[in-house]
């Protein structure tokens, strides 16, 4: 008998939204890291059990099939926001850092030679 493989299942995040009438009503879960594991019911709370229930059956089906299980939180944020800037906007950013970290060099070498107050 094939042994079963225990996954966190609390470890895998998942969204909740209202489904409109169009669509059945009631409210779907999904898995962002697990694509098409959904699951839907008429409240939020047993759309979530039935989504733990999905889940589980969803990585039981892939162990089976000797695919590859994605890890919880493979598609979560790493905190950083990329965006592209125009060359020049970017310059005059940049060019204002390097601008500030020269006046405090410059501050600090002033302060070195002369004191803090600026007498000896």
């Amino acid at each position: 008998m094939a042994r079963t493989r225990q996954f966190d299942l609390t470890a895998y995040t998942f969204t909740v939204r209202r489904l409109p009438e169009e669509e059945g009503g009631g409210y779907l879960v999904e898995f962002p890291e697990v694509p098409n594991c959904i699951a839907d019911d008429k409240t939020a709370e047993e759309a979530i059990l039935h989504g733990d229930q999905a889940l589980e059956a969803c990585l039981a089906t892939l162990t089976g099939f000797g695919k590859v299980v994605p890890h919880p939180n493979a598609k979560a944020s790493s905190g950083q926001w990329r965006q592209r800037v125009p060359r020049s906007l970017h310059a005059r950013l940049a060019g204002g850092a390097r601008r500030r970290e020269l006046e405090r060099t410059r501050d600090s070498a002033y302060c070195r030679r002369n004191g803090p107050s600026g007498s000896n």
